[in-house]
């Protein structure tokens, strides 16, 4: 039996952002998998996927691969490998990592023929799961195409900026809002436990006023008011975006304050770092509850 490459996609790295966006794409392909975590590939095997024992086997079953992988090592190292066994696909790259990596790795792509799309998400683990992230794609548009479908299958609001650098910018630009909004919120509510006002109270007050912030939402309704601080988007991984924020502005000679806050922050509040970030505020809330938090 023929295998029908349009029917087929590669998918490397089956984390909580893969695995969510695995479930709606098994819905219209084939998804061959690659992960060095064994125990993330059985489960997504278990949804429907095919596993492939190598980046050079998974290359002979399919021309579209996406990638949802840590940070910009993981994407160079990946990416040097898929073109050494000279895939001619098309690699999507969902990951979040520096602009200067996204724009290496379109150059060394388009050098052997290969087209190299930066595509980070946004929406967290949820989003993923709803086929709901928005996607900040470094091309133009592609309609019609194998590439649209994919995109549509996994995200709701779909952003085309023609450029890798940009399309990487623009999600590092995003959780840098997204952190520091979060961070006022776990002091305002800090704020709020300590002159005992009821939380929910607060929630719905702020809702309808100018302190409201989408991610202040989002941290309340899935977490915070669900006693939830699993993964979602644990510490460590923020602390990795950080890191990249850091990075990027330091490039431009920019010293901003806000970044080297929220990681001093991170580093000094003893907590599991394998947890929801959403944990942070818990613990403010507690040193509120108990009256000291100095």
């Amino acid at each position: 039996m023929s295998l029908d490459r349009n029917e087929t996609l590669g998918l490397i790295g089956v984390g909580r952002m893969g695995m969510g966006m695995l479930i709606n794409l098994l819905k219209r392909f084939q998804v061959y998998i690659f992960d060095i975590n064994k125990e993330r590939v059985r489960m997504a095997v278990e949804k429907g996927a095919k596993e492939v024992e190598s980046l050079e086997q998974l290359v002979g079953y399919v021309d579209h691969v996406i990638l949802s992988l840590p940070g910009p090592d993981e994407v160079r190292s990946v990416v040097n490998e898929l073109l050494s066994y000279k895939f001619n696909g098309t690699i999507i790259d969902t990951s979040t990592i520096v602009p200067d990596t996204s724009e290496e790795m379109f150059e060394k792509s388009s050098d052997r023929g290969v087209k190299y799309i930066a595509a980070p998400v946004s929406g967290g683990e949820k989003g993923a799961q709803r086929g709901e992230l928005s996607i900040f794609v470094g091309a133009p548009e592609h309609k019609g195409t194998k590439l649209d479908e994919i995109l549509h299958l996994i995200g709701k609001n779909i952003f085309y900026v023609n450029s890798p650098k940009i399309a990487s910018a623009i999600k590092l630009i995003n959780n840098l809002m997204t952190f520091g909004n979060f961070f006022v919120a776990t002091e305002a509510l800090a704020l709020a436990k300590a002159e005992s006002i009821p939380l929910d109270v607060i929630y719905n007050a702020i809702s309808t006023s100018s302190g409201y912030s989408r991610s202040y939402e989002l941290r309340w309704k899935n977490y915070v008011s669900v006693n939830n601080y699993e993964p979602g988007f644990s510490i460590k991984l923020v602390k990795k975006d950080i890191n990249l924020m850091i990075k990027m502005a330091k490039k431009h000679n920019l010293s901003l304050i806000i970044p080297h806050l929220l990681l001093y922050i991170f580093d000094h509040i003893p907590q599991d770092e394998s947890k929801d970030y959403g944990l942070l505020m818990k613990i403010y809330l507690d040193y509120a509850e108990k009256g000291d938090m100095k």
